[in-house]
This record gives structure tokens, sequence and C-alpha cells, in this order.
């Protein structure tokens, strides 16, 4: 699902609006994309970072008009709601390795219905400002919009959890049992330790340098997070991060 302008070249102040929004919305897809590479942004940043598809539907709802959702093929696209979403997931994916992950699923399913219900009234509104323009709707819009809202949901709050004040981690000193790279497109590797403790997981995501240097058998250090919310990530690192006093660890 996307948001269209109209009405293109009609009015010289809505297409300098046009161009406004699509520059903020640029900067605000490059902020998130940085996250896809290494830990550069606060995530009280990125946390504020999903609020703005919420914004956006509030634009179509109170623009009279000016925004529509599922605009005609070939306007000018103001914004996806998908992309900004898709982004900010996957960051928080890569970079927060979530142990606890019932507690965001439970916020994305109700941020997802939230976003959903949303945009129906934004929907209905920008139809009723403008019935002279044919929409470009298909079933898998509202589909898109549920995915865009629960994703919205996940980020937000593992987000909040790792960027609020948090207790000290605690390390664990661990063997690597075998070490192995998943199929498809992602190539994601992975440990196995013979000497983890008990979190339901048996198979950790694994820095690629680190997977490199390292052979079954090595010691490595598990470090377990507590967040803001309670709720627990991991990230595993060299050896030496268990006596490191900069890491504020409890070592287990």
């Amino acid at each position: 699902m996307v948001v269209d302008t109209p009405v293109r070249g009609a009015d010289r102040t809505q297409n300098i609006r046009d161009i406004v929004v699509q520059a903020v919305c640029a900067v605000m897809l490059v902020v998130a994309g940085l996250q896809l590479f290494a830990p550069l942004v606060h995530p009280a940043i990125l946390a504020l970072l999903t609020l703005a598809p919420w914004v956006l539907l509030v634009m179509v709802l109170f623009g009279n008009g000016a925004y529509l959702l599922n605009g005609p093929k070939g306007h000018t696209v103001v914004l996806g709601t998908f992309a900004l979403p898709v982004v900010l997931f996957l960051g928080t994916v890569l970079q927060w390795h979530m142990i606890d992950w019932r507690g965001p699923v439970s916020w994305a399913v109700g941020s997802a219905v939230g976003f959903a219900m949303l945009a129906t009234m934004a929907d209905a509104s920008a139809q009723a400002a403008r019935p002279d323009v044919v929409r470009n709707v298909r079933a898998g819009n509202w589909l898109g919009v549920l995915i865009a809202g629960a994703l919205l949901g996940w980020s937000a709050l593992t987000l909040i959890n790792a960027g609020g004040p948090s207790r000290p981690a605690d390390a664990h000193g661990v063997t690597i049992a075998r070490k192995w790279v998943s199929g498809g497109k992602s190539h994601t590797p992975y440990f196995v330790f013979a000497n983890a403790p008990d979190l339901g997981i048996t198979d950790f995501v694994a820095p690629s340098g680190l997977f490199r240097r390292s052979a079954p058998g090595d010691r490595v250090c598990l470090v377990i997070h507590t967040g803001v919310l309670g709720w627990r990530w991991y990230d595993v690192a060299e050896r030496t991060a268990c006596g490191d006093p900069v890491w504020g660890l409890h070592t287990g």
C-alpha cells in the first residue's frame, strides 16, 4: 500500500509539500538503513522512526483528499507504508538477537490491528473527499497493511527495550561444539555451544568475523542483556569480553 498525490503540477504549494515529505522520508530510510550494517544509531532514535508510518496515515485521514491510499497507477508516490517498517524490522533482527521473543510478538499483533484500523479510517476519509479519483485497490494491499503494522510493533518495542536503562549483562564463557551456515540467500553463521546456559536456544547467531576465526573447541563469550522491559537478547563476542569491565558484565 502506498500514499499517492491525486494531482501533480496543479498546485505549487502541494508540489512543494510533496517534495518536503519525500525528502524527510528518504532521510528516515537512510537513518534506519544504517542499522542493517552496524549499531550506529541509538535505539531510542530508531524507536521514534516507527511513528512515521502512523503519522502518514494521520496525514491521509485529515488531508481532505490531498493524499490518497492506493491512488491511480502512475501518480507520484509520497511514501510507501512498507519500506520503513521492513528496514526497521530487519535492523532490529540483525542487531538484537531476542531470547524473550514472545513479548514483542504480542505487541506486534496489537500494532497490526491498530494500524489496519487507522488505515481503514484514512482510506474511507480520503475516498469521501476525492470520489472523482479512480483508485488502484487490490486485496493484497490490506494484507500488506497488517504486515507493516506488525513489523512496526515488533520494532518499536524491541528498540524501546534495548534503548532504555538496562541491567548489567551476564557473561558466560562457552565452548563451540559446532558451527554452520544457513542456506538460502542469507547465509547466516551460527554457533552451537557445548555448555550454553538453558535459554531455549541451541543455535546462536555468530558475528561473521568471529565465525571465520573460530573453530570447534574454541571458547567464546556469550553475553546476555536484559532491557528496560525485562526482555533478554544475546551477543556472541571474543572470549576476552567475559573479563572486560567495559561491558559491565556479571560473569556466570
